[in-house]
């Protein structure tokens, strides 16, 4: 979920990242999109997000981002969903990435080796997301049963937030060394003995709406939990 914005400053909305608060993020008004790209040109912005309210983005086309990709553009975040959003790809310097839900678009995450933070919906049109060897935080919506994620290359994965899919095991994240793991609304959800090998690392952990567990007692063996 997107942070509110905090102030305006020289006629545009900004607010400061959560994941990382050196850097701002401006939201882009569609009424003055010259003025946004010259004011991110030369001021360095290195943050932006798209939404509809914030800012007021109201066209449905990404053409704007077509006058950025020189730009040393670090995070961006599309609250908004586009029928078009391959223009991402360009952007190679981003350590965080929000997308909204796009099943059109193929996204190749090669594109990001300094990737730090990614929310999105799972898509088999998103490729190479386990080759994301810096990523340390990892939102998914929707995650499927048979997703073409691969896991077990994410070593510095430390958090990890599931909402919604039809998975029905944990075993994905054997591999891994999370500290914080959520997984909400998966009704699926059976088996979660997949955790038992966080038994040292995991300190905060939520089941939230997924009745269908049959081993909730392995949580009495993570020794970390707060």
């Amino acid at each position: 979920m997107s942070v509110p914005f905090g102030y305006e400053k020289d006629g545009f909305k900004f607010r400061k990242n959560v994941f990382n608060p050196q850097i701002e993020v401006m939201a882009l008004s569609s009424r003055k999109i010259d003025d946004c790209v010259a004011y991110i040109k030369h001021n360095n912005i290195q943050g932006i997000e798209i939404n509809s309210t914030y800012g007021a983005y109201k066209v449905d086309t990404l053409d704007l981002l077509e006058k950025l990709p020189d730009c040393n553009i670090k995070v961006i975040e599309l609250i908004n969903d586009f029928k078009d959003i391959s223009i991402i790809n360009q952007f190679k310097a981003l350590e965080q990435l929000v997308l909204s839900e796009n099943k059109k678009s193929t996204i190749d995450f090669n594109n990001f080796p300094n990737l730090r933070s990614l929310s999105i919906h799972d898509n088999k049109n998103f490729i190479n997301i386990g080759n994301l060897i810096n990523l340390e935080k990892l939102g998914i919506g929707s995650l499927n049963n048979n997703s073409k994620i691969d896991f077990s290359y994410l070593k510095n994965l430390k958090d990890l937030f599931i909402v919604k899919g039809n998975i029905e095991n944990l075993n994905f994240v054997n591999n891994l060394k999370l500290n914080n793991l959520s997984v909400n609304y998966c009704r699926k959800l059976k088996d979660i003995s997949g955790i038992e090998i966080q038994i040292d690392s995991i300190t905060d952990l939520e089941f939230e709406s997924c009745k269908s567990i049959d081993n909730i007692e392995i949580i009495g063996n993570l020794i970390n939990i707060e």
